[in-house]
């Protein structure tokens, strides 16, 4: 299988078969989860916190999570209504004009 030419997939692999979602890549002892992010730069959670290895190996903290704590809240009546079929349009919205 190859690529098209003009969307060549610089730096993706490409992985067949049953892939686990969220799995951490394990890059990081000691972390709850490492990983790599779009731009393929070593990301890792530990003890609340979101870090980022950079290439000399220095961590650098991108989000601090300690001090949240969740609000859970009970979900809207709209929740429990069935879903209803989404219809298709035959002809795309036109567009308002402006200042009216």
């Amino acid at each position: 299988m190859s690529a098209h030419p003009d969307h060549p997939g610089a730096g993706i692999s490409i992985i067949f078969g049953d892939v686990p979602h969220h799995v951490s890549s394990e890059e990081v002892e000691g972390s709850e989860w490492s990983g790599r992010d779009q731009n393929g730069r070593l990301v890792f959670a530990q003890n609340g916190l979101l870090m980022h290895r950079n290439a000399e190996g220095v961590d650098n903290c991108l989000a601090d999570f300690n001090g949240y704590t969740p609000d859970p809240q009970p979900a809207p009546p709209s929740a429990g209504r069935p879903l209803s079929a989404l219809r298709l349009r035959s002809k795309p919205r036109s567009k308002k004009k402006q200042g009216r």
